[in-house]
């Protein structure tokens, strides 16, 4: 996230989420399996949606 700053600042307007999220990621033994989580979480932050729920609006 250190290179996409639209999708770092939108991760930080989750405080709520971002601890179960990082959770969700840190839990992964595999780095190959942690990369397939941490893309979509980018992703979704870019378009201001948070990784735990993507089907709703995140930064109400």
């Amino acid at each position: 996230m250190r290179r996409n700053t639209v999708a770092r600042t939108n991760f930080d307007r989750f405080p709520s989420s971002k601890r179960l999220i990082l959770e969700w990621i840190a839990t992964v033994r595999k780095p190959q399996a942690r990369q397939r989580r941490i893309d979509p979480t980018i992703a979704l932050a870019n378009e201001n949606l948070r990784a735990d729920r993507p089907g709703v609006r995140g930064g109400r």
